[in-house]
């Protein structure tokens, strides 16, 4: 996080323990912003790349494909599948630097 976003975090925290609850909407939404950046982990990232990798191998492959390999069906609500649809689909640009 840059600094202006932090010290923004840190004085609306500050500003909750003295007054109690922050009202006002766009500082609400910053520190919603700022809270699910910092839940937000590796794993989960990984999990919702290849959920969405497989939803779209599930529209595409829904003509025909499944008759002629049904298994993939299966594989595409597979957990650990979905998994490792989320860690292949790695940016191009990035696999060099990995």
């Amino acid at each position: 996080m840059d600094l202006l976003k932090r010290a923004h975090f840190r004085a609306a925290i500050a500003y909750a323990k003295i007054k109690g609850r922050i009202v006002n909407s766009k500082v609400l939404k910053m520190v919603l912003d700022v809270i699910e950046r910092l839940t937000s982990s590796v794993k989960r990232r990984i999990w919702q790349r290849g959920l969405e990798a497989a939803h779209a191998m599930r529209r595409r492959f829904e003509k025909g494909f499944f008759d002629w390999c049904p298994q993939i069906r299966d594989w595409l609500g597979d957990p650990d599948y979905i998994f490792y649809l989320g860690v292949s689909s790695v940016n191009p640009v990035w696999r060099d630097r990995i």
